[in-house]
């Protein structure tokens, strides 16, 4: 489904069906407030939204609103609602702009938006390609398949995402990399995607093209070997 009909925040959820079960533990304050109407929210520019999203269609989605306390704790339960129905860079944008929002107001910040949240990312766009699709296709293609994790640290390339129980998902995984890796928002996953990818290839000895190879240990870098689980958690320990 197109990302112009997902409800996504307050504005997409007409019935209001999320609102109830968001709103069912808010604060005082919050539930006092005044939230943006669709109107309000036209007339606010770009910077003061989480997410900002160009689609395909050539459209532009302001989602997530981060005016105040109110409309910052609100875009944060739908987007814990919500998450999984964006793609995955989108949701580490958004999650990192509604972190900083979070610690702006001094509301607290839940587990799974400091899992997502990345102090590499800058800015709140995301522009719509082909490669949302071939994402969304390949991680629910593989979660669909049959397969047993071997206990492997390369299992994933990606957090629980992009599994590879064999060759063919590795090459998969690699040549999905080779087309999109110019496109990874954020460098930490970039590094971490050809880091796992690699090891993994070793692993099981599948064969890639040299392109593949090359670009992998461009990006994974030589020196980066085991180090880059516990570099990348004392970032995120830092932000």
């Amino acid at each position: 489904m197109a990302l112009v009909h997902q409800i996504i925040d307050f504005v997409d959820d007409t019935d209001r069906s999320l609102l109830k079960l968001a709103a069912a533990d808010a604060p005082e304050r919050v539930k006092t407030a005044k939230i943006l109407t669709h109107e309000d929210r036209e007339l606010l520019g770009s910077e003061q939204f989480a997410l900002v999203m160009h689609t395909k269609e050539a459209q532009v989605l302001k989602k997530f609103p981060t005016t105040d306390e109110a409309n910052t704790w609100l875009s944060c339960r739908y987007f814990e609602k919500t998450a999984e129905q964006l793609p995955y860079i989108a949701q580490k944008i958004a999650a990192t702009n509604l972190r900083r929002a979070c610690l702006i107001y001094g509301l607290e910040v839940s587990p799974s938006l400091s899992k997502l949240a990345s102090s590499e990312i800058n800015g709140n766009r995301y522009h719509e390609t082909k490669s949302m699709k071939e994402d969304r296709a390949h991680s629910q293609s593989v979660k669909t398949a049959s397969y047993a994790e071997d206990g492997s640290k390369h299992f994933y390339a990606l957090g629980e995402k992009y599994p590879m129980p064999n060759s063919e998902y590795v090459k998969k995984a690699a040549a999905y990399f080779v087309s999109h890796h110019k496109e990874f928002a954020d460098a930490e996953d970039r590094a971490t995607f050809a880091y796992h990818v690699n090891q993994r290839a070793k692993e099981l000895e599948a064969r890639l093209d040299k392109v593949a190879t090359e670009t992998l240990e461009t990006y994974a870098g030589s020196t980066y070997g085991d180090s880059v689980g516990t570099q990348l958690r004392i970032r995120q320990d830092l932000v």
